[in-house]
């Protein structure tokens, strides 16, 4: 063989090695990246089970869809206070008013499923879910229920300067004065806002609704006489009644508050007894969540109704709180949804004035 032939086949030799030296090394590549991505796999399945059984392992989050200081915001707040003494964690609260709750609403909604961030959900979840077209969400399928907090009847409070004493006395103001008369609200679409148009169509009388984000910019501006009434929860309203500041001249029950017996019901000053309109308070997550955390929030949310500091901070302003289970609490939730049905149209036509 001549020089150029050996020179040949000695390179050819050489590039036949080199590419079954490289063929050998990637297949040593790609052995280990596949154990590598098994054994990650494998690590993430242990920490996703260990966080599970250990939950919670870092602070909650409780959405409010109000500012602070209304009735639910304080809710909220007490609620948080036992909540942390039964996870062993700290649950802060974010306020995000806005929408008439939606903005809080669907900041949960998107959140994810794991049990850290929560929401003090009102009527307002199930009403604003039918305001909107098409709906942003749905109340039954798109959270999950983890427990009821609080039912209440509200208070029909109007300014001292409207000279009005009663339910009847209001009507006849009303009527009287057509379109003079307005009532404000803690934001579009919430269980205010749905008492009043109630309200008004029992009584057959045009009222201006007037809202705010939040019950307390209410509360202020009926204190300061730019407002002439509000249907809101009486919590941290008593000193003002008591001092005639504002005038509580009905509730919105079927039968009298417990805490103001002496306070007729809405029902009995328009001679219909079967009027009736509550409020309520429950704590929900995204929908998804996994059962165990599910059942360990229920049981936190359920032992903190039954705390003497939050008991008596409920029942002292005419709340009744409701232990329930997930199961209970969404069954209710999807009849809310099919009862508020007929109101939540006119206050569809409001919107679109």
């Amino acid at each position: 063989m001549n020089r150029a032939g050996a020179w040949k086949k000695k390179n050819l030799s050489g590039v036949l090695g080199l590419k079954y030296s490289i063929k050998f090394h990637m297949k040593k590549i790609t052995y280990f990246i596949s154990s590598a991505f098994l054994i990650l796999a494998y690590c993430t399945s242990i920490y996703a089970q260990a966080d599970k059984n250990t939950f919670p392992n870092r602070p909650l989050t409780l959405v409010v869809g109000y500012t602070p200081g209304g009735a639910t915001d304080i809710v909220a707040r007490a609620l948080a206070k036992e909540m942390e003494k039964e996870l062993g964690q700290p649950v802060v609260i974010d306020n995000r008013p806005g929408a008439g709750t939606l903005v809080a609403t669907q900041y949960v909604q998107r959140a994810p499923a794991d049990g850290y961030t929560l929401i003090l959900g009102t009527n307002g979840l199930v009403i604003n879910s039918l305001l909107q077209d098409p709906p942003p969400y749905d109340p039954v399928k798109d959270f999950q229920s983890i427990g009821l907090v609080t039912v209440q009847s509200l208070g029909l409070i109007v300014r001292p300067g409207l000279n009005v004493n009663s339910v009847k006395e209001l009507v006849a103001y009303a009527k009287a004065n057509p379109g003079a008369l307005n009532f404000a609200s803690s934001g579009f679409g919430n269980g205010q806002h749905f008492a009043g148009v109630m309200f008004a169509s029992a009584a057959g009388i045009d009222m201006t609704h007037v809202p705010f984000k939040g019950a307390g910019p209410a509360i202020q501006e009926l204190l300061a006489g730019r407002v002439d009434m509000i249907f809101t929860g009486l919590l941290g309203l008593k000193a003002y009644i008591a001092e005639k500041q504002m005038l509580l001249i009905a509730t919105t029950g079927k039968t009298r508050n417990p805490t103001t017996p002496n306070t007729p019901t809405v029902g009995e000053g328009l001679g219909q007894p079967n009027f009736a309109v509550y409020s309520w308070q429950g704590v929900f997550a995204p929908a998804g969540i996994p059962k165990a955390v599910l059942s360990r929030l229920n049981t936190a949310v359920n032992n903190s109704l039954k705390s003497p500091a939050l008991s008596k901070l409920l029942a002292d302003q005419g709340m009744e709180s409701r232990p329930s289970t997930p199961e209970a609490m969404q069954e209710f939730i999807a009849k809310e949804k099919v009862s508020m049905g007929d109101s939540v149209k006119i206050m569809k036509n409001e919107k679109a004035r």
